[in-house]
């Protein structure tokens, strides 16, 4: 295979030769735009439905949203001890505040 290959599956190439980290970006700048060019207001939601949310900031992975004054009490996610280890360090300083954030971000899934 000497040349990129893209479809509906994905993009497919030699990484280093024909794919290379910009043309991963690129790839997945295009495709993020494509998914959001379609925007449906949907006035309820149901169990397991992906909803987007403007989020200012203050929601976390696993929040839940309702509508009222409900009291709601939900059981502790369970929690496993990690299968596999690794060591990530930032790799360019002027992307620190992103890296801490994708970082917790992951420790909270």
């Amino acid at each position: 295979m000497n040349k990129l290959m893209t479809g509906v599956s994905g993009v497919r190439g030699i990484f280093g030769e024909t794919l290379n980290p910009e043309v991963a970006l690129q790839y997945a700048s295009h495709f993020g735009q494509f998914m959001a060019q379609e925007r449906t207001i949907v006035e309820e939601a149901y169990p397991g439905d992906i909803i987007g949310v403007y989020d200012p900031g203050i929601f976390k992975i696993g929040d839940t949203l309702s509508e009222g004054n409900m009291n709601l009490r939900f059981d502790d996610i369970p929690s496993f001890p990690p299968e596999h280890f690794s060591r990530v360090a930032a790799s360019d300083s002027m992307k620190r505040k992103q890296f801490t954030k994708v970082i917790e971000q992951l420790s909270e899934e």
